[in-house]
């Protein structure tokens, strides 16, 4: 779980215990004044996992998850991210694997595609690096995974990748 002014914590999924529709749930995270839950997310302990956080400001930063260590549920949990007046407040987290590509997406209308091997890894009480240049009064608003692409080609689910031969051209055309 991460929040909104960067804190996060990881806990064992055990903690969280099954529950009816209408139940109210059990704390994850103990939140501060004024923050929020910004991403909630699962993964396999021995897969290579990182954590990705890209502040409104544009800056972003992987952290592995092993640098996350195991806690109690219904904690203030640990840093995620050194929050400034430079970097500003926490626009989006996602679980992510180094082949992985985001989207990222500002107030202004500017939508990009990235690498997430392009970003650094650092550790968990860093500021980040700028991931997007922004102007003034621009701020990022979103932040989206890429689902993983199914043919592995690069091209689009379905694409067909044979040649076009003189035979399959129309004679009118």
């Amino acid at each position: 779980m991460g929040t909104h002014r960067g804190m996060g914590i990881r806990f064992e999924e055990g903690e969280a215990r099954p529950m009816g529709r209408v139940s109210a749930g059990v704390r994850g995270i103990n939140l501060r004044e004024g923050d929020w839950v910004e991403e909630v997310a699962t993964f396999d302990p021995s897969a290579e996992n990182d954590i990705l956080v890209v502040t409104d400001l544009g800056f972003g930063k992987r952290t592995p998850v092993a640098d996350f260590r195991i806690q109690q549920r219904g904690g203030h949990g640990l840093k995620l991210i050194q929050l400034t007046s430079k970097n500003g407040t926490v626009a989006g987290i996602r679980h992510v694997h180094e082949s992985d590509q985001i989207l990222v997406l500002t107030e202004g209308g500017i939508l990009i595609r990235m690498n997430v091997a392009e970003i650094r890894r650092s550790g968990r009480a860093t500021q980040g690096v700028r991931v997007i240049r922004l102007d003034e009064a621009d701020r990022v608003v979103s932040l989206a995974k890429l689902a993983e692409d199914e043919g592995g080609n690069g091209e689009e689910p379905g694409a067909d990748d044979s040649q076009v031969s003189d035979d399959d051209i129309p004679a009118d055309a």
